[in-house]
């Protein structure tokens, strides 16, 4: 009986059970598409959370996990699936009505497809608690290496390049050495080798050395190319161990070593040795090496020598390029065109790349010189080449190019321009450009240009044309230059015969001889050990020193500036001064002096400095300046930047700098006191004191609080600034814009003309708090902001419009020059422009981002749209009431085309209806969409 109950229940169970789910689906339909609608949304919050996380590792370069962009896509089609399931037209079907009863099959398919539906979501809800949604990637530098000697494949190279790479395959090899003569394109060989290893290894990291090391620039590179980031390690040694920690879990590695000059400490830098594979290598056979862990090497040098003794196991010598290759690239570099017109020149274009000696370097520099040049000018170069080098200069490697460099660095005509190509390669190998303006205008090379905005003029122009006959490269800072390292050698040596310069990096002095020391004009000494040097420095001709210490206990005497008293240019960084040398009064002549990275003290003893017209405290530790300052009546710039800790300029010092004409003040003073002519007791500048420096052109200043400006400014003068008014703002600017303004006003100052004729010149302005303005035109200014490019508006919550032009009755010219515009934060903004504009408006405008501006219902009208061709990227993110991106208006007629489009971001907009909004539909006319699409669709497309 017991055995029958439980056969009874279980005929229930399964009979039962099933029975009432099926008449669940039908009890509950309304229920269940309600609880479907519900946990639709919650999957696509998870959504959004999970896309943020992805649009920030994306911004970050990030690489994003696969599996995260399936969810992602997996959820989209849910979502589509689920719409589309609740918008269909058999749910009609199921209602009652006087004139039918419900289908009760459709109920219960409807309320049982729900029910499935749900558990879909349920797991994919679950299956999105991600972790982490990316990871960051190694950088592809290898891809990225580029070589001044150009990219061409040449025969001869392309031998040498397969035969290196099957060496590579080789498992019994894993020293590999390359050589040649300096600028004969080893360098560029092996960036190709290593474009190429990357399918035979895991990683390939590739790491230039130099003559003298600079351990931590070498690790540097290692670790970008590992995708490495030092985290807490703040000495070499720490960061060696975490080096070698990443490279030993690694399979196969190809590390390229470029340009050894001699043994390396390997363990100092964090790379193994190359004798710990010196044995290892018999081991692997080829069927098992990609199983155990190898490390090969491929090492450049000039000398073979220094592979030898590194135990490299096979030598490639890179050779000069045969005449019809070195031919080729002489053609390329001076864009000759092989013509029966141009015979002559071809000719003689002949002789002089075959005076290059088949060396890249050469043949690049020289043909760069004589590019677009005269015949005769060619002639010229073609005779001096023909001569021999100076004495001392032996060798067909030296011979050659000290013939070819010498020849394109006469071949520049202008006296200045040779005078900078020498000051660069003295200073190189990369220097800062601002630091070779100064040291330019302290050794008087710009003497026939008194002003100093005039001779920066002349100076970029310098540079520029220096470039542009490669004798110097660009280099990854625009604020840098760098110089080729053998470019470099011939400039000191022709610097050699004139200037007699003594240069030393990372050295322990010897015993300067006597004839050395009385015959030298320049000395640049940077980390070398400079006590014994202290006492004994006599040069009577120096007029250029620079002196980069690395000893904190290091102290000049009193008596330092005895010897060398004729000096012109005077840099002194990271040192300690309590108080300056008193025999800094020696230095009448002195022209430049930088103190860059210093601790200073008192520094009164700058007053006898009476001719000192560039005075640059960049990143120095000092509290305040002394009044003495206001004595040097022949100061033209003045560069305050990165002292953040100055807080004391004497009130009346700067109004007696007659002569300024820069002022830095980066991340520096902005102490400024309130202007009070009735204040007696006024120990602190006023930004007042600035009007009184009738030729100052260039500024940069912090004015946090706007009671510290005067009732007028005359900025109008200046021709370039960067002006923060308010304590709310950073130095940031990624622009390269040379007129910068940024405004927190709580008050109208804004409305003040002196504002307002500032802003007839302002390229990139930032807008905060502006009290009582309602837009940005014409509150700002009434000539439409021509010469802006960059427009940012941010926590902002009066602005309106940014153009309110209601009142105008003929169109007008506004933004004609606008680049970029952001606007964040903007939540009483409804529209962009209101009011005629002409067709010329905006014309210019490439990207346009704009996040929570909550009112705004639409980005553009459509005639604005239709005058945007340049624009490339929009991005929209947390505007809840936009509906569309771009809205009819009266004036809606025709084709609406973005042409250069190529970037759409649209995110957190819940009520947007379509790209193009026309009342209650999408538009079907404008370029962008073929057809109409919903908006879930928009978002994939586009996010």
């Amino acid at each position: 009986m017991e055995c029958l109950t439980m056969v009874g229940e279980k005929l229930l169970d399964y009979t039962l059970a099933p029975l009432a789910r099926q008449v669940g689906y039908l009890i509950f339909y309304k229920s269940n598409v309600k609880e479907l609608k519900e946990k639709a949304e919650n999957l696509q919050h998870a959504r959004e959370r999970v896309q943020q996380r992805v649009d920030a590792a994306f911004r970050d370069g990030d690489e994003i996990y696969n599996d995260v962009h399936a969810w992602l896509q997996k959820v989209d089609e849910v979502g589509t699936k689920v719409e589309c399931h609740i918008q269909d037209d058999l749910h009609k079907k199921t209602w009652c009505s006087s004139r039918s009863f419900p289908n009760i099959w459709m109920r219960h398919q409807l309320s049982r497809k729900s029910k499935k539906m749900m558990q879909e979501i349920e797991i994919l809800k679950n299956e999105g608690q991600f972790e982490h949604v990316s990871y960051r990637k190694a950088l592809d530098l290898i891809q990225n290496l580029s070589s001044a000697t150009g990219d061409m494949d040449f025969g001869s190279r392309v031998e040498i390049l397969d035969a290196i790479v099957e060496t590579l395959r080789d498992p019994n090899v894993n020293k590999i050495g390359v050589y040649g003569m300096g600028g004969v394109g080893k360098s560029t060989l092996v960036k190709k080798v290593a474009t190429k290893a990357r399918k035979e290894f895991d990683v390939v990291v590739m790491a230039t050395i130099t003559q003298n090391p600079e351990v931590e620039k070498i690790q540097g590179q290692i670790a970008d190319m590992l995708g490495l980031k030092f985290s807490n390690e703040q000495s070499s040694i720490g960061r060696a161990g975490r080096l070698l920690e990443r490279l030993k879990k690694e399979k196969n590695v190809l590390l390229i070593l470029d340009d050894l000059w001699g043994k390396l400490n390997w363990s100092e830098i964090g790379i193994p040795s190359p004798e710990e594979h010196k044995h290892s290598s018999n081991k692997i056979s080829i069927s098992s090496e990609m199983q155990q862990r190898s490390c090969k090497f491929l090492m450049t040098s000039r000398d073979r020598d220094i592979l030898s003794k590194l135990n490299s196991q096979r030598y490639f010598s890179v050779r000069p390029l045969k005449d019809i290759e070195a031919w080729e690239l002489f053609k390329e570099k001076a864009e000759l065109v092989e013509s029966i017109a141009n015979a002559e020149l071809l000719s003689i274009a002949h002789q002089v790349a075959q005076e290059c000696g088949g060396l890249p370097v050469a043949v690049v520099t020289i043909a760069s010189s004589l590019k677009n040049k005269r015949i005769s000018e060619w002639k010229d170069a073609l005779r001096e080449l023909k001569n021999s080098a100076p004495v001392g200069i032996t060798g067909m490697e030296n011979d050659v190019i000290y013939k070819t460099i010498e020849v394109s660095y006469e071949n520049l005509k202008d006296d200045l321009l040779k005078s900078l190509f020498l000051l660069c390669g003295m200073l190189a190998p990369i220097i800062s450009i601002e630091f070779l303006f100064q040291c330019s205008v302290g050794l008087d090379l710009f003497k026939q240009i008194p002003e100093i905005g005039d001779a920066r003029n002349k100076f970029d122009s310098c540079i520029r044309k220096l470039k542009d006959s490669c004798l110097l490269l660009e280099a990854s800072s625009s604020n840098e230059y760098q110089i080729h390292d053998i470019v470099q050698d011939v400039a000191i040596l022709i610097a050699s015969k004139h200037q007699h310069p003594f240069i030393k990096r990372n050295e322990i002095l010897e015993q300067l001889e006597e004839e050395q020391m009385k015959n030298c004009k320049t000395m640049i000494l940077c980390f070398c050990d400079l006590n014994d040097l202290l006492k004994r420095l006599s040069c009577p001709n120096l007029t250029f020193l620079c002196l980069i210490n690395q000893d904190p206990s290091l102290k000049l005497p009193n008596n330092f500036f005895e010897g060398i008293s004729g000096l012109k240019v005077l840099d002194l960084a990271y040192m300690r001064f309590e108080s300056l040398p008193s025999s800094f009064d020696l230095l009448s002549n002195l022209c430049t002096l930088c103190l860059h990275y210093c601790s200073l003290g008192k520094i009164e003893v700058i007053r006898e400095l009476k001719v000192l017209k560039v005075f640059s405290l960049y990143n120095s530790d000092i509290k305040q300046l002394p009044q003495e300052l206001g004595q040097l009546t022949q100061l033209q710039l003045l560069d305050l930047s990165g002292c953040s800790q100055l807080q004391l300029i004497p009130h009346n010092t700067l109004p007696s700098l007659k002569k300024l004409e820069e002022l830095y003040m980066e991340d520096s003073f902005a102490n400024w006191d309130v202007n009070d002519p009735m204040d007696q007791q006024q120990s602190n500048a006023s930004v007042s004191e600035l009007d009184n420096l009738s030729l100052l052109t260039a500024l940069v200043v912090h004015i946090p609080d706007e009671r510290m400006l005067p009732k007028v400014l005359t900025f109008e003068r200046l021709q370039k600034y960067k002006i923060l008014i308010g304590n709310v703002w950073d130095w940031s600017s990624e622009t390269g814009t040379s007129r910068i303004l940024k405004l927190w006003l709580s008050t109208s100052i804004h409305w003040r003309d002196d504002i307002k004729r500032l802003l007839d010149t302002v390229e990139e302005l930032h807008i905060g708090k502006l009290e009582g303005a309602m837009n940005v035109l014409p509150a700002l200014n009434n000539e439409g902001l021509s010469q802006l490019k960059h427009l940012y508006v941010t926590y902002n919550d009066e602005i309106q419009f940014v153009i309110n032009s209601f009142g105008g009755i003929h169109p007008i010219d506004l933004f004609l020059n606008l680049e970029s515009m952001v606007l964040q934060n903007v939540m009483n903004l409804e529209r962009l422009c209101s009011g005629p504009f002409t067709g010329e408006s905006f014309s210019k405008l490439k990207i346009i981002k704009v996040k929570n501006c909550g009112k705004l219902r639409s980005l553009f009208s459509a005639s604005l749209a239709r005058g945007l061709p340049q624009v490339v990227e929009i991005e929209l993110e947390e505007c809840f009431r936009m509906v569309g991106v771009v809205c009819n208006d009266e004036n809606a007629a025709g084709i609406l085309q973005f042409p250069k489009l190529c970037s759409l971001t649209l995110q957190s907009l819940p009520q947007l209806l379509g790209f193009h909004y026309e009342g209650n539909a999408l538009g079907t006319s404008d370029a962008l969409f073929s057809q109409k699409v919903c908006l879930k669709s928009l978002l994939f497309q586009f996010l």
